[in-house]
């Protein structure tokens, strides 16, 4: 917030938003200063790989709702978890966590799931997208400073169906109930409501799943990106 910074670029409005309400030497941000670009992306990045989740021990066809986080507290795993708890326990759906996952916490809460032996820790994997990509539902249970999560992007243009939570700017990608379902930060039986409901509505998360991938060829489109920043650039240099 130095007064020789000319410009903060945000990935997110709620970003913006936060820099507004910020204060140096008790001074208020200039409303000018920050400004939101979206990070775009590309269908093309996404064409080539495809891990099966059968590499995994996963059937084919099975509904599974894939999660890239590492076991940070703010990510909100903990409540992806206790929602475990709170879906019938016969439905057929797998759980797939892709990240550092080691919390004694976290693994004994999976160890008393009545999903456990549905819930596969993947650990650290390089192209992690390239397994969200043959997933359901992509989800980011987070429950405080999200900026624009780049795995619910790579779920979403890869026609994925996204539940994030009102943290952050998550809720800036999706249409609610359009190309994705939005729900409160922190809430177990809000996350379980929300994969029950894709689960038994297949006709919906067609739907979302669709609107999902059209909503960022659209909307955040890398092209958009590059050319914002040039005019970013080019307006502070006249």
């Amino acid at each position: 917030l130095h007064p020789r910074v000319s410009r903060i670029v945000c990935v997110a409005d709620a970003i913006r938003r936060y820099f507004w309400q910020m204060r140096f030497l008790g001074l208020p941000t200039p409303v000018t200063k920050a400004l939101t670009i979206y990070k775009g992306h590309d269908p093309a990045w996404y064409q080539s790989e495809s891990i099966p989740l059968s590499n995994f021990g996963i059937a084919d066809q099975v509904f599974t709702v894939g999660c890239t986080v590492n076991d940070r507290p703010r990510k909100g795993l903990q409540y992806l978890i206790e929602a475990t708890h709170l879906l019938p326990d016969h439905l057929p759906i797998h759980f797939v966590f892709i990240g550092k996952v080691n919390k004694p916490e976290l693994l004994q809460a999976i160890q008393h799931s009545p999903y456990q032996d549905r819930i596969h820790l993947l650990g650290f994997q390089p192209n992690a997208a390239a397994i969200i990509k043959n997933c359901a539902v992509c989800i980011l249970p987070a429950i405080k400073r999200e900026g624009l999560p780049k795995a619910i992007i790579e779920g979403m243009i890869q026609g994925v169906a996204p539940i994030v939570t009102n943290s952050g700017g998550s809720p800036e990608l999706i249409e609610q109930e359009k190309s994705g379902l939005i729900i409160p930060p922190g809430s177990s039986r809000a996350i379980a409501t929300a994969i029950q409901t894709l689960y038994e509505n297949p006709d919906l998360l067609s739907r979302i799943q669709q609107q999902a991938m059209a909503r960022i060829h659209h909307h955040f489109r890398i092209n958009d990106t590059v050319d914002q920043h040039l005019e970013l650039y080019e307006g502070l240099v006249d």
